[in-house]
């Protein structure tokens, strides 16, 4: 039949020699017709009955080298090797004629004896013997190719790839040199060298790279069952290539979940082997942790493939630079071991740290490390994320229980030990290695993936009509594969070959060691849930009505573990609907959610020996500015209260005086209340920054409104009383009648006013009161990015009741300006009355400061509310002002001008106590020159004669101040010298003399001009003081 094919045909995997020598087409196909009609009469291609398939069956059931011994007793009668030999058995029941293909399985570990390199081979030959036979205990699916028309059967061989790409491309090219050759050597036993149809493996992405890309080329479809590596999803590259194990991609879901559901992670560090699989994981996490709202910085370091010690201290100390403390290590068994311990000397292992693995440290659990090293104490609390596996975990589940009871009791007889190890290069291997043990890492994924191969070549030969068909149509078909696997239904993505991630289950294992004993445990599940998300698949899918169920393992027992497990079972098929527009099929996918749970009664321990998962970075450092936040209002308010409280005890002790008594102390008092309250509403705004409980915070926002506007209406209320007061007085001072104004007279306005201001405050807080809400100051970061400080605001409690929040604060604005508008009104009519009795040019000065604040108040609310600092600084700079403004403009001039009254008063009385000294020395003159005159005879030393207009010789004080009639005779003067001896006497008397006639004059002037003033002041006074 080969030789039949139209040589044009290039999806034909086999093209002799001798068809490239035709040229009509039309002759060669002339003759395939008739070949194949006689092809079709002949009855050894008829449906085999079933009764013969059973005989079939017992004959070789228990023969596991059946087919290996079927093809190298033919070796001699085979042609030149192709995919596909067709051989015929002689049974009991007559000829049966089998096409036999040939799987080319590349692994590691085999040349060497290791436990998972000697399960896996197992695993592979018990899945090819299951298929051969049609046992159907494990996979469902595999009697159904084992019953139809076409006999196809397969036969394998084992390569070692020694994880190299060299070695395992090396082994592969000389499989395809054996193409249209035959059979060089005539092989006896198990040992099959046929040229294969595929490819299974491998287990590093690095070594399965160039195997998918040379089966390409030659036409083999590549699966494996353990690399994972986004590079191969390329169609270009490689477009004959899946995988039974679901890509990085999905992976790295699994891992950035745990560490942002679970862990609360936001930064993380990933050391990673630099390779195709290494940094294709790495890439993967990074991607994935920017997506949500809530996205990990992630930060790579990459670690050459077997690194020496010096390139592992070198990529480490980069990891140790970044300051992290949870890290992932995608790293091959050998790294790990040399990393590792590196690690916990450089102290960013151990405690304090948190380490993530992935599958390849999964073999700890069979191959566990030693208790008391550098290593076993760096990976003490550590994790490994990977796939399901392990008796705890699958115990309970039809795959896993036929599973392993069917690899123990077939592997475990003498007769099929002996057959495992004649397949395998190493022959010195014991029975013990897998004896009592359960599945390693990659081994359920590898019995699938020669599953998956298996039914896709029987569902290809349905399709070409054939036991011959190509392998595009092979490939096609193992896209479309659905069997009953390990997790689930298996199931894979139509454009790239990969598993599709939501049919395989993850877990999040516990490394526990101590100085004695290691070990790794599971200890939570984890669940997927599905929901609908337009985006783009591949062109077989549409909106996916998915419904998935989800129900807990119950099946756990003692000393199992999985720290976390995806635990996905389907319950409903998935119903796929397709739309098609313009011609052109719409594309979904479908995102995934994960929810993480834990297995009950099950812990993670970590390297500190707690439950309790260590800090994710190192702790945080708050600066200096919140600080210096909080001091700023706190100043501010305590330089107004104190303010208020000074100028109210000074009311008080010169509430008798003049000038306090005109400002009427009363209303004094009410302002250092007023601003008194204002002032105190900047306490509770710096609590807001105090890490006290919500409720307390809640009651700083409310109380600070109370405090601000209920001062804000009682000092304008009493500016407003007081104001219009004295403008009643000199209204009815004006119209020249008398009028008694007493302060309840004018405290109506004050209490209406206070009135309205309660209704707003008691409306706003009981609908929609003020509630605390901590903003981070964005600019104020670390490092990390973290916040290092932070601001309180004070905003609506309720998103339903915004609006009404917000009208109150308009409201509330509004009616303070007009308060501060009438108050304007009654100061400008009042600003020609003397300034001594009233404050009307100081309150016309007050209140257009208050109208600037304002507006600079409203302006901060609306616009400035968003920067916490600029909002927090400039509310208690202008309540500040507006409590100073107030303060400082009504008294202290009042102070000053009670001030200048004292100083005149000093003045005065120093005045008087110089003119009475002057008095006392003429009176002292004057008695001496009486009794000189009494006593001694007059002569040419004769004492000064004086003389005065008192008719009864005395001088008082009144006598001593002029009088208003300009009479300059007033007081005395020397009429004569007495003597010549007394010259300097008479000169200092005349000096004296000049002196107080001087005094006396200005005296006059001053009295004369300011009488009537005194006159017209006392009946105010008396007025004012009534």
């Amino acid at each position: 039949f080969f030789f039949l094919r139209k040589p044009e045909d290039r999806s034909t995997p086999f093209m002799p020699p001798l068809c490239l020598l035709v040229s009509r087409m039309a002759l060669w196909r002339t003759i395939g017709l008739l070949v194949l009609f006689i092809l079709a009469s002949s009855p050894c291609c008829t449906s085999i009955p079933s009764e013969v398939f059973n005989t079939e069956k017992d004959e070789i059931q228990s023969n596991l080298a059946f087919f290996d011994e079927l093809f190298n007793s033919n070796n001699a009668s085979i042609g030149p090797l192709s995919n596909r030999t067709v051989l015929q058995y002689e049974s009991s029941n007559g000829p049966l004629n089998f096409t036999l293909c040939h799987l080319a399985v590349f692994l590691n570990n085999l040349e060497v004896p290791s436990f998972n390199g000697i399960r896996q081979a197992a695993s592979v030959l018990m899945a090819l013997h299951d298929f051969n036979t049609g046992n159907d205990s494990i996979v469902p699916q595999m009697r159904q190719c084992n019953v139809g028309e076409f006999k196809l059967r397969f036969t394998m061989e084992f390569v070692d790839t020694i994880r190299e790409p060299l070695t395992a491309s090396t082994g592969l090219l000389n499989i395809l040199q054996r193409k249209n050759r035959r059979v060089q050597t005539a092989q006896n036993g198990t040992l099959v060298q046929a040229y294969p149809s595929g490819i299974i493996g491998a287990v590093r992405s690095a070594v399965t790279s160039p195997l998918s890309q040379f089966g390409s080329v030659n036409d083999l479809v590549t699966i494996s069952h353990a690399s994972t590596s986004d590079e191969l999803r390329s169609e270009q590259e490689y477009p004959l290539f899946g995988r039974t194990i679901p890509s990085t991609t999905a992976d790295a879901v699994a891992v950035v979940s745990y560490f942002r559901e679970v862990l609360n992670a936001t930064h993380v560090g990933v050391l990673y082997a630099n390779d195709v699989f290494g940094t294709s994981f790495a890439r993967s996490i990074q991607t994935e942790a920017g997506r949500g709202n809530s996205s990990i910085s992630v930060t790579l370091v990459a670690l050459p493939v077997d690194a020496s010690a010096n390139e592992a201290m070198a990529s480490l100390q980069q990891l140790n630079v970044t300051g992290f403390r949870y890290f992932v290590g995608i790293l091959f068994d050998r790294d790990f071991r040399t990393v590792m311990p590196l690690a916990y000397d450089m102290g960013i292992a151990g405690e304090k740290y948190l380490w993530m693995f992935t599958q390849s440290q999964l073999q700890l659990m069979n191959s566990p490390l030693t208790a008391g090293t550098n290593l076993a104490r760096a990976v003490h609390g550590s994790a490994v994320l990977a796939t399901v596996t392990g008796n705890d975990l699958l115990q309970g589940t039809r795959f896993y229980d036929e599973y392993t009871s069917r690899f123990s009791k077939l592997w475990n007889s003498e007769v099929g030990w002996k057959y495992l190890q004649s397949k395998l290069p190493q022959t010195a291997m014991t029975k013990d290695l897998i004896e009592g043990s359960e599945p390693g890492p990659f081994e359920l994924f590898l019995y699938e993936a020669v599953v998956a191969m298996c039914l896709a070549s029987c569902d290809a030969a349905e399709k070409a009509g054939s036991d011959f068909f190509t392998a595009n149509g092979l490939y096609d078909s193992f896209t479309r594969t659905n069997f009953d696997g390990a997790y689930g239904q298996v199931a894979f993505d139509r454009k790239t070959g990969d598993r599709r991630g939501d049919s395989a289950r993850y877990a999040v294992y516990n490394i526990v060691s101590n100085e004695t004993t290691f070990n790794i445990d599971a200890t939570h599940q984890q669940v997927f849930k599905k929901e609908m998300k337009q985006g783009l698949d591949n062109i077989y899918s549409a909106p996916r009505q998915m419904v998935w169920e989800t129900y807990p393992n119950e099946h756990f027992i003692d000393g199992s573990s999985a720290e976390h497990l995806f635990m996905v079972e389907r319950k409903h098929q998935q119903v796929f609907e397709k739309e098609k527009k313009q011609g052109v099929e719409s594309m979904y996918s479908v995102s995934r959610q994960i929810v993480w749970n834990a297995v009950l009664n099950r812990k993670f321990i970590y390297a500190d020996g707690t439950s309790n998962p260590p800090s994710n970075l190192p702790p945080l450092t708050e600066d200096s500015k919140r600080i210096s936040a909080t001091a700023v209002p706190l100043s501010l308010s305590g330089v107004a209260m104190c303010t208020s409280i000074a100028c109210f005890v000074w009311t008080y002790k010169k509430r008798k005086t003049k000038v306090v008594c005109a400002s009427q102390p009363f209303f004094l008092y009410i302002i250092c209340a007023g601003t008194l309250m204002m002032g105190s509403s900047l306490i509770p705004n710096s609590l807001l920054t105090f890490d006290f409980s919500q409720d307390i915070l809640n009651r700083s926002c409310i109380s600070r409104e109370w405090l601000f506007h209920l001062g804000f209406v009682v000092t304008h209320s009493a500016l407003f009383s007081k104001t219009m007061r004295i403008f009643k007085i000199m209204v009815a001072g004006g119209q020249y009648r008398r009028i008694k104004v007493r302060p309840l007279d004018v405290m109506k306005p004050f209490f209406i006013l206070l009135s309205i201001a309660l209704i707003f405050l008691i409306m706003w807080t009981t609908i929609s009161p003020s509630a605390y809400v901590q903003v981070p100051i964005e600019t104020s970061r670390d490092r990390f990015g973290r916040i290092t400080s932070s601001y309180g605001v004070c905003i609506w409690k309720n998103d339903e009741r915004k609006e009404f929040w917000q009208a109150c604060i308009y409201l509330l604005q509004v009616f303070e300006f007009i308060t501060i508008l009438i108050l304007t009104y009654y100061a400008y009519r009042c600003r020609n009355i003397s300034t001594e009795y009233n404050e009307s040019t100081w309150i016309g000065l007050i209140l257009w400061i208050e109208l600037q604040l304002n507006g600079m108040l409203t302006l901060l609310v609306n616009f400035l509310i968003s920067d916490e600092e600029s909002y927090l600084t400039g509310w208690s700079v202008i309540i500040f002002f507006f409590c100073i403004s107030v303060l400082l403009l009504l008294f202290v001039p009042k102070m000053i001008a009670l001030w200048n009254e004292k100083k005149e008063q000093l003045e005065k009385e120093v005045r008087r106590a110089e003119r009475l000294e002057r008095l006392r020395r003429f009176d002292a003159l004057k008695k001496a020159q009486e009794d000189e005159a009494a006593g001694i005879t007059r002569g040419s030393n004769a004492l000064l004669a004086l003389e005065t207009p008192f008719n009864d010789g005395t001088m008082t004080e009144e006598n001593n101040d002029q009088t208003d009639d300009g009479d300059e005779g007033y007081g005395m003067k020397i009429i004569a010298s007495l003597d010549d001896q007394t010259t300097e006497l008479h000169q200092e008397l005349n000096v004296n003399l000049s002196e107080t006639l001087s005094e006396n004059e200005l005296l006059r002037q001053s009295i004369k001009s300011t009488k009537a003033a005194i006159i017209n002041a006392t009946s105010l006074y008396q007025e004012v003081d009534e």
